[in-house]
């Protein structure tokens, strides 16, 4: 009688549980959906011209443009499935549901790192922060962006009792789609790779073995894209270095050598085409580009969280659940809301700190913010029993 018992008690806990993330993601749905309304009557945002015009001639999953093609079949799709009349609100819609589905598996992260409590506590802060509210209903690829780092995260971190191939194998799938719509995932990828290796447990040869069938398989995903770009643009990262020529004339324009403001007032990409890796190491010296990191980590974390992502209780809250998640040995999450921002903390402070392409931090840190929360609450509960 008492096993029945417990299990009747275990399932209500996770009926308990369904229910309320089903009332966390109906509220979600509906801030997301006012929102849009009050958006429509103003001017749409010229990406997403851009977006649903390049999905509109793209004939084959690895289009070639300098948009990374996943977003853009996902985009195709949408518009054949919806229809293309009202174009904008259905981009809206799309990413509104990538953004719910952030949410979900923020819940799922969070569940399994320290519990049902936890889980639902961040996957409320993902639904009802005014920053998430307004970027997840305008039609971006952010959205999608972000829900593949957090399964990537979940795969590597959280899922240690399937075999190593499995996961390795997995996260490879996962990490070759996110930098198929965002380039610059790579990064995060390779750094998330690094700390799965650090933590994971087993023989160092196993590890770095099946490490190797990611990456592999992470280069069969996006190599056709990357060779497009080549055999059409004569640049495999043309996705990112067609931004660098933006920074280099943000940072340098009405310098001599670089092009006039005159030039810019017509065209912010005018002037010689340039890397984004020579923009950062041949027009900075080592210690410029430390101090930029520095500077941008500072806008995009200290600033964007205080002004913009919750102000001073998220800080506060989240600096005691980074503090205990890393005492606890669960290191990588007190590290990875740095990791989601590192590819553009180095232009944030030239012209990338529209909150959409920081707000890949939030759901780490709200995950550390509930975290906190439960964590002081736990502590104070205990002090008012003894």
């Amino acid at each position: 009688m008492p096993r029945r018992d417990g299990r009747a008690s275990i399932s209500s806990r996770r009926l308990g549980a369904a229910v309320g993330v089903l009332l966390i993601l109906g509220l979600a749905a509906w801030l997301r959906y006012e929102r849009m309304l009050v958006a429509e009557y103003h001017e749409q945002d010229p990406d997403v011209t851009s977006y649903t015009e390049e999905a509109k001639r793209a004939d084959r999953f690895y289009h070639i443009s300098v948009f990374e093609p996943l977003f853009i079949v996902v985009t195709k799709g949408t518009l054949l499935t919806i229809g293309e009349r009202s174009h904008y609100k259905n981009m809206r819609v799309q990413s509104i549901g990538f953004g719910l589905l952030a949410i979900v598996l923020t819940y799922l992260i969070g569940v399994r790192l320290s519990g049902r409590l936890v889980g639902l506590g961040a996957a409320f802060l993902m639904a009802t922060n005014e920053l998430l509210v307004f970027n997840d209903q305008r039609g971006l690829k952010e959205q999608l962006y972000i829900s593949l780092m957090l399964l990537l995260t979940y795969v590597l971190f959280l899922r240690r009792e399937l075999p190593m191939w499995s996961r390795y194998a997995l996260a490879g799938v996962v990490a070759g789609a996110m930098v198929l719509v965002r380039i610059t995932g790579l990064q995060i990828y390779v750094m998330m790779l690094v700390m799965a290796l650090l933590v994971d447990r087993g023989r160092w040869s196993d590890r770095l073995r099946w490490a190797a069938v990611s990456v592999g398989l992470v280069g069969l995903i996006i190599g056709p894209y990357l060779y497009g770009c080549a055999r059409v643009f004569g640049d495999p990262l043309i996705s990112i270095n067609w931004h660098a020529s933006y920074w280099r004339n943000a940072e340098f324009g009405g310098l001599p050598g670089f092009p006039s403001k005159a030039q810019l007032a017509v065209d912010m990409h005018a002037g010689p085409p340039i890397s984004a890796f020579d923009y950062a190491f041949r027009l900075h010296s080592p210690r410029e580009v430390a101090a930029r990191y520095l500077l941008g980590y500072r806008m995009a974390v200290g600033d964007f969280l205080i002004e913009h992502g919750g102000g001073w209780p998220y800080l506060v809250f989240g600096a005691v659940g980074l503090a205990w998640l890393a005492a606890r040995g669960d290191w990588p999450f007190a590290v990875l809301p740095l990791v989601a921002v590192f590819p553009v903390v180095f232009t944030v402070p030239v012209g990338s700190s529209e909150t959409r392409f920081v707000i890949p931090i939030l759901p780490f840190f709200v995950l550390a913010v509930a975290r906190g929360l439960v964590g002081l609450a736990g502590v104070a509960r205990a002090l008012a029993m003894s």
